[in-house]
């Protein structure tokens, strides 16, 4: 598949790279056409058709990275249990969970930029600021704000901040407050 999708957009990468390059990103399918894309418009970026490791290291998501982007896209679906089942498995210390906090705040900041943008009339990727390797997003907030209300983004934000907060300042496992909004999304 990776040899087929690098041919179809006139791209290389060498056996050894693949082989690192799947290490990196898992072995989901969807994963790896997404970073794929990121590596190939990042190399065409730089009028190159070889991507090189470095550009692995550059561009695509590395594991835990990886994985907040997996929690998304399962959110994206509303498999919320499954978002939940992920942030058990992968995210154990204060620091990774501080980490998807602020992911998932960034994440639903983007989409709220989204939906004010589309109920104004605004193209999203006017106020979005996507690098050119993050482009296929706006698609994505596009879909997740047309399904999410105003006022439920704005309540995601604010627990959010209030559970980075409590993370920060507070003995409380607020792990658990994360999971649970993440079931209430």
């Amino acid at each position: 598949e990776i040899f087929e999708y690098l041919k179809q957009n006139d791209s290389f990468m060498e056996y050894k790279d693949i082989i690192y390059f799947i290490e990196t990103v898992g072995d989901d399918l969807y994963k790896i056409i997404n970073e794929l894309d990121k590596l190939v418009r990042y190399t065409k970026s730089k009028s190159e058709k070889n991507i090189k490791r470095e550009y692995i290291d550059k561009v695509v998501n590395k594991t835990i990275d990886s994985k907040m982007f997996e929690v998304t896209k399962v959110l994206e679906v509303k498999m919320n249990k499954k978002a939940v089942e992920i942030i058990n498995e992968n995210f154990k210390d204060k620091t990774e969970i501080l980490g998807l906090i602020s992911y998932l705040y960034s994440y639903y900041l983007d989409i709220l930029l989204t939906k004010e943008a589309l109920e104004s009339g605004m193209q999203p990727r006017r106020v979005l600021n996507l690098p050119p390797n993050r482009s296929f997003m706006e698609n994505i907030y596009i879909k997740v704000a047309r399904n999410l209300e105003l006022d439920k983004i704005k309540y995601i934000l604010k627990e959010l901040s209030r559970i980075d907060e409590l993370t920060k300042t507070d003995t409380q496992d607020t792990l658990i407050l994360l999971k649970a909004l993440i079931m209430s999304i």
